[in-house]
């Protein structure tokens, strides 16, 4: 009897997770930095169900952080004090 090694078992979920992702509609991308290495692109997703939710993914296209509207909201009204600490010369470390 073979067995599958365990290598090959990791790739395949990971090629099946890739496969399972749900596409994005009206996707809008925006640079984060000036050459736009960092980006966050906005739009509507498909779930499960079949019907599309608003989502902001952070990072690369493929493998990023979703936000849903309550999440971004949230994120976007921290902000602020997000900007206050990376521009202050006395941060505490």
């Amino acid at each position: 009897m073979y067995s599958i090694p365990d290598s090959y078992k990791l790739r395949n979920d990971i090629d099946e997770r890739r496969n399972a992702r749900l596409h994005m509609l009206l996707a809008t991308s925006y640079g984060l930095n000036n050459s736009h290495t960092k980006t966050i692109h906005v739009g509507l997703q498909r779930t499960n169900e079949e019907i599309f939710k608003p989502v902001i993914l952070g990072g690369h296209n493929a493998d990023g952080i979703y936000f849903d509207a309550d999440c971004w909201q949230q994120f976007q009204d921290n902000m602020e004090l997000m900007n206050e600490y990376l521009r202050s010369d006395n941060r505490v470390i």
